[in-house]
């Protein structure tokens, strides 16, 4: 059985819950933005382990430090800085969407693309002439790791904010902190 321990951060856009395996963070998304969250998350009651529980032996909680680089690092993202840092991280999904995903982490913070511009750079990758928007945005509603793997930055044609599973309020409100506009939900 793999040991997966949790951890909430308050965000100013709401509660998210933290996932890490011990040694890395393995899954983070707001923690009631959708309705499969459960699923996402690996959350299964044999698995639940909180890192402030009391049955976890110092040993546990020494090499759950990870939980202080995610909110050291979700700290200075909703403060409006880019920061410096990225947590460490493991994902884990099929050959396409980890393309996916490492091509989504190469666009800058406060910038966006087209899920049409990462269909045509994932095609590239995988020596298509084409590829579907919708699959790349399939593979974005898989992303386990919001926020940090940036699916947020991705609008659809034209500018328009669309599809994410956070919800679109959280999205603009995630583009405007990037790029110092003011946000509200």
């Amino acid at each position: 059985m793999i040991e997966r321990f949790y951890e909430l951060y308050s965000s100013p856009l709401g509660e998210i819950l933290i996932e890490s395996d011990g040694e890395v963070l393995t899954a983070l998304d707001f923690r009631e933005s959708r309705g499969d969250a459960a699923d996402k998350l690996s959350l299964d009651s044999e698995t639940l382990l909180l890192r402030d529980d009391k049955s976890l032996s110092s040993s546990d909680k020494a090499r759950l430090c990870i939980f202080d680089e995610v909110k050291t690092w979700l700290d200075a993202y909703f403060s409006g800085c880019q920061p410096r840092h990225t947590p460490s991280f493991r994902l884990s999904g099929t050959p396409f969407q980890l393309i996916v995903w490492e091509e989504l982490q190469k666009i800058a913070y406060g910038e966006t693309a087209a899920y049409g511009q990462l269909a045509e750079v994932v095609a590239v990758r995988r020596g298509k002439a084409k590829m579907s928007a919708q699959a790349v945005g399939n593979a974005l509603h898989k992303n386990p790791i919001s926020i940090v793997v940036p699916c947020h930055r991705i609008i659809g044609s034209g500018g328009k904010l669309v599809g994410y599973g956070g919800g679109l309020q959280r999205k603009e409100a995630l583009l405007a902190l990037e790029q110092g506009r003011a946000f509200w939900l």
